[in-house]
C-alpha cells in the first residue's frame, strides 16, 4: 500500500509544478519568433501589452460615456470609440509580435558587435506595418473628432484628411526602402504633415472662433496638444524606422508613450472640454437626410411650412413631424435655416 502524501508535502509539490509550469510558459515571442536581427525583447513585448491594456479600458471607458449622452449628441464618442479599438488591436498585434516585416537597414549603429558589412551580411529590422495602418484608421477619425467642431467648410476637412493620409503612406514606403531614397519619402511626409498643421492653425481655428469663445477656447487647446505631440512623431521615426538609431525596444517605448498621450489622453481632454459648449453650437445633425430635409410639397397645396431652427421638428431631434394642411396629407420637414446651409453637416 502506497504511503500517503502529507498536507505539506502535497502543497509543496503543487507549488513546484506551478512554478515550474510559470517558467515554462511561452512568451509571445516564443509562440511567434522574430525573423529579423534587430527586434522586439520580452520586456518590449511586456510594455506593449500594458499599452494594449491601456488603449482597451479607455475604449470601453469612452464607451460606456457614450451610453450616458444623450443620442443625437455622440458623434465625437463614436469617433473615440474607433479611435482607440482601433489601437487596441495594433497593440494587441505589436504585443504578440505580430504585424512586422524585415527590412535590411541603411545603417547599422547601435549594435556595434555585429558583422556590417551589408554585401555579405545583411542586416535586418523590425518595421511594424501594423503600427501604419492603425494611423491609416485613426489619424483621419482624430482630425474629424477636431475639425468637425470648428465649423470649417467639409471640402477644407477632406483636403485636410487626404495629406494626412498622404503623411502616413509615405512615412510607411519610406520605413521599407533599404536605399537613401527612404529620406525623400520622409521629406513628401514631413511637407504633408506641415499643410495639416498649417489647417489646424490658421483656418480651422479662424472658423472655431466665429463659433464663439468657448467653442474656440476648446479647439485651439485640443489643436495645440494634437499638433504638439504629432511633431514629435517624425522625429521617432527618423530615430527608429529610418536612421535605426534606437533599438526596437526604444522605438516601442517612443511610439507607445506618444500614442498614449495622442489617443486616449488627447480624447479625454477633448472630449471633457466639449461639455462647456453647447452641442448645437456645431451645426451637427444624426440621423438621414429625409429626417430633416424638406419634403416637396404636392402641387396646388398651401404654403404652411413654418421657419424653425435646425433639426427643431424632426424624429432625429425626438419631436413630431410637421403635416402639411392639404389634401395628400404631405408630411414636411424643416429645412435647415443657416447662414451658411451648405456647411451644416450630417453626422
Amino acid at each position: 500500500m502506497a504511503p500517503s502524501l502529507s498536507a505539506s508535502t502535497a502543497l509543496t509539490l503543487l507549488c513546484t509544478c506551478a512554478v515550474r509550469s510559470v517558467a515554462a510558459a511561452n512568451t509571445a515571442l516564443d509562440v511567434n519568433p522574430s525573423n529579423a536581427d534587430a527586434h522586439i525583447t520580452v520586456q518590449g513585448s511586456d510594455f506593449l501589452w500594458a499599452i494594449f491594456a491601456a488603449m482597451l479600458a479607455s475604449a470601453l471607458g469612452v464607451t460606456v460615456w457614450a451610453l450616458f449622452t444623450p443620442p443625437g449628441k455622440r458623434a465625437f464618442h463614436f469617433l473615440g470609440i474607433g479611435i482607440l479599438f482601433t489601437a487596441s488591436i495594433a497593440y494587441f498585434s505589436m504585443a504578440s509580435n505580430l504585424g512586422a516585416t524585415p527590412v535590411e537597414v541603411e545603417f547599422v549603429r547601435y549594435k556595434s558587435d555585429i558583422f556590417t558589412d551589408r554585401a555579405v551580411n545583411p542586416y535586418t529590422r523590425q518595421i511594424w506595418y501594423a503600427r501604419y495602418i492603425d494611423w491609416t484608421i485613426t489619424t483621419p477619425l482624430l482630425l474629424l473628432e477636431l475639425l468637425l467642431t470648428t465649423g470649417m467648410p467639409l471640402s477644407g476637412i477632406f483636403v485636410t484628411i487626404f495629406f494626412d493620409l498622404v503623411m502616413i503612406e509615405a512615412g510607411l514606403i519610406g520605413a521599407l526602402v533599404v536605399s537613401v531614397y527612404k529620406w525623400g519619402y520622409f521629406t513628401g511626409a514631413c511637407i504633408a504633415m506641415f499643410y495639416v498643421f498649417w489647417t489646424l492653425i490658421f483656418p480651422a481655428r479662424a472658423n472655431a472662433k466665429a463659433l464663439g469663445n468657448e467653442a474656440y477656447k476648446a479647439y485651439t487647446m485640443s489643436a495645440l496638444i494634437l499638433a504638439g505631440l504629432w511633431l514629435l512623431y517624425p522625429v521617432a521615426w527618423g530615430l527608429a524606422d529610418g536612421g535605426n538609431v534606437i533599438s526596437p525596444d526604444g522605438e516601442m517605448i517612443f511610439y507607445g508613450v506618444l500614442d498614449l498621450l495622442a489617443k486616449p489622453v488627447f480624447l479625454f481632454v477633448h472630449l471633457f472640454n466639449m461639455r462647456k459648449v453647447p452641442y448645437e453650437v456645431y451645426q451637427l445633425q444624426s440621423g438621414h437626410y429625409s429626417a430633416y430635409a424638406t419634403v416637396p410639397q404636392v402641387a396646388g397645396a398651401p404654403a404652411t411650412q413654418e421657419k424653425r431652427p435646425v433639426g427643431a421638428h424632426t424624429p432625429a431631434a425626438g419631436n413630431a413631424p410637421v403635416t402639411g394642411n392639404n389634401a395628400a396629407g404631405t408630411t414636411m420637414y424643416p429645412a435647415a435655416q443657416s447662414a451658411r446651409p451648405s456647411d451644416v453637416t450630417a453626422v
